[in-house]
């Protein structure tokens, strides 16, 4: 307060499967579909597997001198894998016929090891699994459960699952910047999701483009998805309550490959933290021949956070954030400044990424400089709101409209159980600067919710609100000493200095007066000085004895 006369107070394996590999005509098994031993091999099916990896000679046609047997070791495609689980009742979940499963062989001559299938959800691994899964082909489930008979603890029941073999290579683009005609460059290294504007409308629509060799795109059509996608409250952490799919794509998916070899469709993006992952199935005469997958934004730690990090900004200063790594989302550590010693703004590292709106315009914040947050409805100059000579504070500054928080003066509202870091979350408050006019006794008064509280040592989520008594500040100025005149040479700043003094006990810093703590003049002082008259002329920047003051949170 400002006394008028003074003082203040993850994958599981052991499930004991026998996984046999099905090799023959619908293999077509080699890495390199332009590998001697697979031509002229008919497109025939193997249904039946002995141990190791066999073929059905009596199903099988004459085949050509050049079809061999494949390497141990080797990465192979594969179409058809029959699994013969310990008990007949053994259920694995069907794939969906899209791109968002897959399956990789590598080979091992007379055993099963090494075989990798995939349900819906998990991927189970038996023996080694390969460390290389650059190179992986979407999936289909076809056919029933089929009774077979004994061994095998309970049954040989068979369970087939095919894979067509990917004869036409892709690549799959995001352009964000709709410049990919000029320089065919993925966006994807350095993409960061945007939302829907302060409108709640108009959200951001990117392009994705899946490109094949022009003498492939005849006849060839690509079915873009999306699966794993996020659906947060509002988009962003304090605009918007719908909880809509954070991206989606038109209502018709597929899409014909024009002759330049490239076939597009839109995404749409409506929140700044959302995250998908797209599917591409690319198919001729309806046969699966190509396809790949990739998550929006690039995030490979499954953090859900850009690994290209992003730019965090004030409103005048800006600075570029790294993606804190996996297990960071919820961290809260925030050292800049370093105040009093306590670390951290109630805003994890996933909510300050996510971002906020200030006065209509997102920003994205920084983990490590602490926020300070400030609704006014306080003008200064009789007409426009200000935080004062809060503005100099060391921490970053924000000052919101009274839409920009809830009814509790919360500005991280748009919060659910689920998403990265809910765990460590908590509500951070404002301070809301209101003018109440006259006092006999005060310029300011920072209202604690707790009455026993004083600085130092408060923080907003400690604070009621911030008092400035206009009216007493004029009364008491020159030349007129009128409450309703504004004599605006001492008013205007001293208002600033009010409003920079009370905001500032709201963030820890306690008062003085002139001739205490070595402060010998008003050319020495700050905004958290005590005791004076309205004059213009006191200093605006906090000086070393409020800056290590300075709290945000407990």
């Amino acid at each position: 307060m400002i006394r008028r006369t003074g003082q203040w107070g993850r994958v599981a394996m052991g499930v004991g499967l026998l996984l046999c590999l099905c090799i023959g005509p619908l293999a077509k098994a080699v890495n390199n579909p332009g590998d001697p031993r697979i031509q002229d091999v008919k497109e025939k099916e193997v249904t039946k597997a002995k141990e190791g990896i066999d073929y059905e000679e009596e199903e099988l046609e004459k085949k050509s001198a050049a079809e061999v047997e494949p390497i141990a070791g080797e990465k192979i495609k594969i179409t058809s894998i029959i699994l013969q689980p310990p008990a007949a009742n053994w259920a694995f979940k069907t794939f969906p016929d899209d791109a968002s499963n897959f399956v990789e062989v590598v080979v091992g001559l007379g055993q099963s090891s090494g075989i990798i299938t995939q349900d819906a959800q998990n991927l189970q691994f038996w023996g080694t699994a390969p460390t290389d899964t650059a190179d992986l082909w979407p999936v289909k489930a076809e056919g029933n459960l089929q009774p077979g008979g004994g061994g095998g603890g309970g049954g040989d029941t068979q369970w087939h699952w095919s894979a067509k073999v990917n004869q036409v290579a892709c690549v799959l683009f995001l352009d964000d910047d709709n410049d990919w005609d000029q320089d065919h460059q993925d966006d994807i290294g350095n993409y960061v999701p945007k939302g829907y504007d302060v409108s709640g409308e108009n959200p951001q629509v990117v392009k994705l483009i899946a490109q094949v060799a022009p003498a492939e795109a005849a006849g060839l059509t690509a079915t873009f998805s999306l699966s794993d996608t996020t659906s947060y409250p509002g988009y962003c952490m304090n605009k918007g309550t719908s909880t809509e799919a954070d991206f989606s794509l038109p209502s018709t998916t597929t899409v014909a490959f024009a002759a330049d070899g490239t076939a597009r469709i839109d995404l749409t993006s409506r929140d700044y933290a959302g995250y998908t992952r797209v599917g591409l199935v690319i198919k001729r005469e309806g046969k699966v021949v190509g396809g790949t997958t990739k998550t929006v934004p690039k995030d490979d730690n499954g953090n859900h956070i850009a690994d290209s990090g992003w730019d965090a900004t004030d409103g005048n200063n800006t600075e570029h954030v790294n993606d804190p790594g996996a297990g960071h989302e919820g961290d809260d550590t925030d050292s800049n400044p370093a105040g009093d010693g306590h670390h951290g703004d109630f805003l994890t590292a996933f909510e300050e990424y996510r971002g906020l709106f200030v006065r209509d315009h997102h920003r994205r914040t920084s983990p490590a400089r602490k926020d300070v947050f400030v609704y006014s409805e306080v003008p200064a100059d009789g007409t426009n709101p200000t935080m004062g000579d809060a503005a100099n504070l060391t921490t970053w500054n924000h000052r919101i409209y009274q839409s920009e928080m809830n009814a509790n003066k919360t500005i991280n509202f748009n919060t659910a159980a689920g998403m990265p870091g809910h765990g460590q979350h908590n509500d951070r408050w404002a301070v809301r600067v209101t003018d109440e006019g006259y006092s006999t006794a005060y310029y300011g008064y920072a209202f604690p919710l707790d009455p026993a509280n004083t600085a130092p040592g408060l923080y907003p989520n400690l604070i009621d609100r911030c008092a400035v008594y206009i009216q007493t500040i004029r009364e008491n100025s020159n030349p007129t000493h009128d409450r309703t005149t504004v004599d605006s040479a001492i008013d205007t700043p001293f208002i600033r200095h009010v409003l920079g003094h009370e905001i500032g006990h709201a963030h820890g810093m306690s008062h003085y007066r002139i001739g205490e703590e070595g402060v010998a003049n008003i050319a020495q002082a700050s905004p958290m000085v005590t005791g004076v008259l309205p004059q213009a002329g006191i200093p605006q920047n906090y000086i070393t004895r409020d800056t290590i003051q300075i709290r945000v949170r407990q």
